[in-house]
């Protein structure tokens, strides 16, 4: 799912299990300068839990 997008940027949210296969379908369809994967911030998972 695509959370933030600019002509310089795409924020995606991809649940862990699915996040090489979608990492890999990105890099062969789209010419990518950089790449990076990163876990949800601790901070926010609480937020959604309380």
């Amino acid at each position: 799912m695509i959370s933030e997008y600019s002509p310089e940027r795409v924020l995606m949210r991809v649940p862990r299990q699915n996040v090489a296969s979608a990492a890999s379908s990105i890099l062969n369809s789209f010419d990518v300068a950089d790449l990076t994967i990163e876990e949800v911030p601790i901070e926010e998972i609480i937020r959604k839990i309380c």
